[in-house]
C-alpha cells in the first residue's frame, strides 16, 4: 500500500480518497456542461446554426431590396397583404434575434469552458491510472486473503470433521459417524449410508433430537480447533431438550468423557440430570443458591 500511495503522490490513503472526491466533482461539473451545451444547441451542429443565421439574413436583404423596387412601391397592396408582409417581417426579426442570443451563449460556453474540458480530460487519465494501481492493491491483498483462508481454514475444517464424526458416532451409537463442512459456505452435511449420500441436517430428512445431536457434535469439534491445545470450560444451556431417554444417555456419557479435559457447566430446569453431576447448584429466587 505505502508503494502503491508513492506511485500516485500521495502521503495517505486520505489525500487519495480527497483526490479521488476532487475527480467524482469535477465529472459531475464536466457532465452538466456538456448537457448545458447539448440542451442550446439541439440536435444541431454551430456551423448549422451559422449557416441558418446567413440564411434568414439574405432573405431578409432580398425582401428588402424587393420592397424597394419602384415598381413593387409603385403597386398598390391590399392592406391585408401589407399585413402579412409586416407580420412575416416581424417574425424573421424575432428569429434572427433568438438566433444571434443563441449564437453568443454557444461562443460564450465554448470559449469559457474548453479549458475545463481538457483539465477533465488530464484527470481521466489520471483516475485511469488510480484505478489500475486501486485493482493492485485489491489483487494482491486477494491473494494474501485467499492464500491465509488456504492455510487455517482447510485444516480447520478437516479436525472438526473428523472430531465431529467420532463424537456423533458416539451420540448416535454407530448411525452416523461421518462429517464434513463445505469449503465455501462452511455448511455441515453428514453421511447417510442408507441414502448412500451426504445431507444436510434439516427437517424433514433428519429428526429435530437428530439435528440437535449433529450440531452438539460440531460445535464441541470446534472447541479444540478454536482453544487451539488449552481448555476452556464448556458451558451448556440445556442443549438436551428435544432428546429421548437414549439419546440423553450417549450425550451423557459424552458429556463425562469430556468433562476429564474440561470443566463442564450444564444450566438446566430438568432434575433428571442432577444424577450424572458431580456438583449441583440449586437456585431458588425465594431461598437463595443451595450447593451440594
Amino acid at each position: 500500500m505505502r508503494q502503491l500511495l508513492k506511485e500516485l503522490r500521495c502521503n495517505s490513503l486520505e489525500e487519495a480518497t480527497r483526490r479521488y472526491e476532487h475527480y467524482q466533482r469535477l465529472v459531475g461539473e464536466q457532465r452538466a456542461l456538456a448537457q448545458s451545451l447539448q440542451d442550446l444547441q439541439g440536435d444541431q451542429t454551430v456551423e448549422t446554426l451559422q449557416e441558418q443565421y446567413q440564411d434568414i439574413q439574405r432573405e431578409i436583404f432580398v425582401r428588402t431590396e424587393y420592397l424597394k423596387n419602384p415598381e413593387v412601391a409603385a403597386k398598390r397592396l391590399l392592406p391585408l397583404e401589407v399585413q402579412h408582409l409586416e407580420e412575416e417581417v416581424e417574425r424573421l426579426r424575432t428569429q434572427v434575434r433568438q438566433l444571434e442570443q443563441r449564437k453568443q451563449r454557444l461562443e460564450w460556453e465554448i470559449e469559457h469552458y474548453s479549458p475545463a474540458l481538457e483539465e477533465l480530460k488530464e484527470v481521466d487519465k489520471e483516475r485511469l491510472q488510480l484505478e489500475r494501481n486501486r485493482l493492485r492493491v485489491y489483487e494482491m491483498a486477494y491473494e494474501v486473503l485467499r492464500e491465509a483462508h488456504q492455510q487455517v481454514m482447510v485444516p480447520a475444517r478437516e479436525v472438526v470433521s473428523s472430531r465431529a464424526g467420532e463424537y456423533l458416532k458416539v451420540l448416535t451409537g454407530g448411525r452416523y459417524h461421518r462429517v464434513r463442512m463445505a469449503e465455501d459456505s462452511l455448511q455441515v452435511e453428514v453421511w447417510v449410508d442408507e441414502a448412500q449420500r451426504w445431507i444436510a441436517p434439516k427437517e424433514p430428512e433428519f429428526s429435530r433430537g437428530a439435528i440437535d445431536q449433529v450440531y452438539l457434535a460440531t460445535r464441541l469439534a470446534l472447541v479444540e480447533v478454536l482453544a487451539q491445545g488449552k481448555s476452556p470450560p464448556l458451558v451448556l444451556d440445556d442443549p438436551f431438550v428435544h432428546f429421548d431417554e437414549e439419546r440423553l444417555q450417549a450425550a451423557i456419557d459424552l458429556i463425562r468423557r469430556l468433562s476429564s479435559r474440561y470443566q463442564v457447566l450444564l444450566f438446566t430446569c430438568r432434575r433428571e440430570y442432577s444424577k450424572y453431576a458431580d456438583h449441583l447448584i440449586h437456585i431458588d429466587t425465594l431461598s437463595g443458591i443451595g450447593i451440594q
